[in-house]
């Protein structure tokens, strides 16, 4: 989607549609559900988490210098009203963590990326992603993540300190006051971690305006949940009264749900914006059509073979008019599901079975596909879909025969 351009065209009625889009595909996703089993990982993960990313910081002398004011950043920021007091366990238990053996740090470190690979799941749900990376790979961005946010956080507060040092900035007269720069770097610092998120973790590629759009929103939201959390949680002293100094615990948890269900929401932001298409919700969702658009795929993945050529998405939505993303995503799922396409490393879609004997029948039964109404428009489509109509319409005499053609004897006459 063109993102300037559909908020120079917004509409009441758009940013209704496009809202009960997003928020549906957030409770069909079972994003809380997601942020339920992400928060209890990370109760898990999370002091093995701190532990190695700091351990990766001391490699670098000069973020490390930087370390406490790291950690700092990190609990006054990111964990309102009770940072202070899990800042204090988390120094505790990272002081024993640092003490471990091999086979602890080991542990540790298959922790945190046990935490890593929840939130990697999560992400690819919400894309429709559901081929796996090679494992190396895979290894690769999990540790690339677990470097460079810690990292990022110590470069960005080394600036920032430099930056107070400059004339323009220093003192009262400065173009920018320091009160100022300090206010907005929570929110600078939230947006570029969900737009890192966004980019990174799902095992496709996310437009980038799209995945900054969606770490904005989620950065605002988090702003947002950060001042509504601390004055709940100073105005109700129902946690104190319970459960006294251990009030931290659950108060933390509670935290940690809210805040996966922001980032959450913020990937399905983003990627709506990429697969939401008003003029053709209605259509793209009939599941009859999601048979045709599967014979269509397979036929374009099959012509680009013979010419030793891969299909990406953007392909098949330039190529069937009127298609979104959500469909293409669900349809490709099924396909996926059934051994007929694979995903590249390119990320490119590719046949990974022999067409040339599978048949119709094969691709009927390999999912719970229903068959679309002959009198319908697509019938008339072009000449393809006018040969699919024909064979459909006789399934009902007999399924079985006329599901035993080829699917590429279709394409044969357009080669």
């Amino acid at each position: 989607m063109d993102i300037v351009g559909w908020f120079n065209g917004l509409k009441i009625g758009n940013v209704k549609l496009f809202l009960r889009f997003l928020i549906g595909r957030f409770i069909s996703n079972k994003s809380t559900q997601s942020a339920t089993i992400l928060s209890y990982t990370t109760l898990l993960s999370i002091v093995p988490l701190f532990a190695v990313c700091f351990s990766l910081i001391a490699a670098f002398p000069v973020v490390n210098d930087l370390r406490n004011d790291i950690q700092q950043f990190i609990f006054n920021n990111f964990i309102p009203a009770s940072g202070e007091h899990m800042q204090q366990y988390f120094n505790e238990f990272i002081g024993k963590a640092s003490k471990l053996t091999g086979p602890g740090i080991l542990g540790l470190v298959i922790t945190a990326l046990l935490l890593m690979s929840t939130i990697d799941a999560a992400m690819n749900k919400i894309w429709g992603v559901k081929a796996t990376r090679n494992r190396i790979y895979e290894f690769i961005v999990y540790w690339a993540v677990l470097t460079l946010g810690p990292l990022l956080i110590g470069l960005s507060l080394a600036v920032t300190s430099y930056m107070f040092s400059l004339p323009f900035l220093a003192g009262e007269g400065g173009a920018i006051s320091k009160p100022t720069l300090l206010r907005m770097l929570p929110f600078i610092s939230e947006a570029l971690a969900f737009t890192f998120i966004y980019m990174v973790l799902p095992n496709r590629k996310v437009n980038f305006l799209h995945a900054l759009s969606g770490a904005m929103v989620a950065a605002i939201l988090f702003e947002l949940a950060k001042k509504g959390f601390a004055l709940f949680v100073t105005q109700f002293s129902t946690y104190q009264a319970i459960y006294g100094a251990l009030a931290s615990i659950p108060i933390f948890l509670i935290w940690v749900y809210l805040s996966w269900l922001v980032v959450l929401f913020g990937a399905e932001f983003a990627h709506a914006l990429g697969s939401y298409k008003q003029s053709d919700i209605s259509i793209n969702l009939d599941t009859g059509m999601e048979f045709v658009l599967a014979v269509r795929i397979i036929g374009h993945l099959w012509q680009a073979q013979m010419q030793g050529e891969q299909r990406s998405r953007s392909d098949f939505l330039n190529t069937e008019k009127g298609l979104d993303e959500l469909t293409l995503n669900k349809v490709m799922g099924k396909l996926e599901e059934a051994q007929i396409v694979a995903i590249s490393d390119k990320g490119n879609w590719l046949l990974c079975r022999d067409v040339e004997r599978l048949t119709l029948l094969d691709l009927y039964r390999s999912d719970s596909y229903s068959l679309p109404p002959i009198l319908d428009g697509w019938a008339k489509k072009d000449d393809l879909n006018v040969k699919l109509a024909d064979i459909i319409s006789v399934v009902d005499k007999d399924i079985d025969v006329a599901f035993s053609k080829p699917i590429v004897t279709l394409f044969s006459d357009n080669n």
